[in-house]
């Protein structure tokens, strides 16, 4: 009896399989239900049946990839999840933990995003390795593309505040794309962020760190230009429009912001995948380029405009009475 591989599509999946019975998931009712192409509820009980629906429709198109009566793990997939669990890198090992309590995420009550933020962040703040993993990650994952063009630094001087920037390599860019005119600041929640400044003497004398209380990072100082970079995928929809509502009150007039964060099709199931990965750690969603024009827009921003690069980012820049 052949048995669906999810090890073959991405590492969230097998995790994804072993939640299905905790949300009734029913075969029958995903095979004749059409491939979901958007996601219509962001909740992570809705997240995961659009992921396993996905996933369904994508291995029913491969004879042979399933099982007609059931759901199951192959032997290939209950490998990779048991090697994600014992695995001797802390990110990983991290993930795999987090991953295996969605069975017992899905079925908790609502209103838990809060909560499950910043358990994740605690834990990951609170180990000097595995934070300075994750910050490597995020280093390393990062667009290559040049996301700040010359008109965010018309003016001689300002100031360039990135949100939530971790090591600050996002920042350290804007400041050299700036000719080192402007001074940076990095808005974070751990005393460690900025190590990737703190490796540039250049740009160690114009950067200042601002430490806030965990949580969602809140009330950004006045500057010229914002950076968000993976940062919006990380919050609450309700979060995410307050965090934008208060760049663009705080930011003076004629000020920019850019909004950087990994390009997203809820068609895609990769990234279907990295969504649930959202919810599962932060409570938070991926989002398309038109959702995140849409909350930039109601922030208060104009000139907004879209793109997408090479390796798969989508950038946004807007402007405050631009």
């Amino acid at each position: 009896m052949n048995r669906v591989d999810p090890a073959q599509y991405d590492a969230l999946t097998p995790y994804a399989v072993l939640a299905a019975s905790a949300v009734d998931f029913d075969l029958t009712t995903a095979s004749r239900a059409e491939r979901p192409r958007r996601q219509s509820s962001h909740d992570l009980r809705s997240a995961l049946v659009h992921h396993l629906t996905l996933f369904w429709h994508t291995v029913a198109t491969e004879p042979g990839r399933y099982d007609e009566d059931q759901l199951t793990l192959s032997s290939t997939a209950n490998e990779l999840v048991e090697n994600a669990l014992q695995s001797t890198r802390p990110l990983d090992r991290f993930l795999a933990r987090k991953r295996a309590e969605l069975p017992h995420l899905v079925n908790q009550t609502s209103g838990r995003d809060a909560a499950r933020a910043a358990s994740t962040w605690s834990e990951i703040r609170g180990d000097q390795i595995l934070s300075r993993a994750f910050d490597t990650h995020m280093v390393t994952r990062a667009t290559t593309a040049e996301v700040f063009p010359e008109k965010l630094f018309a003016r001689p001087v300002g100031v360039v505040v990135d949100v939530g920037g971790g090591p600050g390599h996002y920042l350290a860019r804007a400041l050299k794309a700036a000719g080192l005119r402007w001074r940076g600041v990095i808005l974070e929640t751990y005393p460690d962020a900025g190590w990737w400044i703190a490796a540039n003497s250049d740009l160690t004398t114009r950067t200042e760190l601002i430490i806030v209380p965990p949580g969602p990072i809140s009330e950004p100082p006045p500057a010229h230009l914002y950076i968000l970079g993976s940062v919006l995928h990380d919050l609450t929809d309700n979060n995410a429009k307050d965090l934008l509502s208060e760049c663009h009150e705080a930011g003076h007039e004629g000020s920019w912001i850019v909004v950087i964060e990994r390009d997203f099709d809820p068609a895609d199931l990769r990234h279907s995948a990295r969504n649930l990965d959202m919810n599962i750690l932060f409570g938070g969603r991926e989002r398309t380029p038109a959702e995140h024009k849409a909350m930039i827009e109601s922030a208060g921003f104009s000139d907004i405009s879209v793109s997408k690069t090479r390796d798969a980012y989508q950038v946004l820049i807007a402007g405050k009475g631009a």
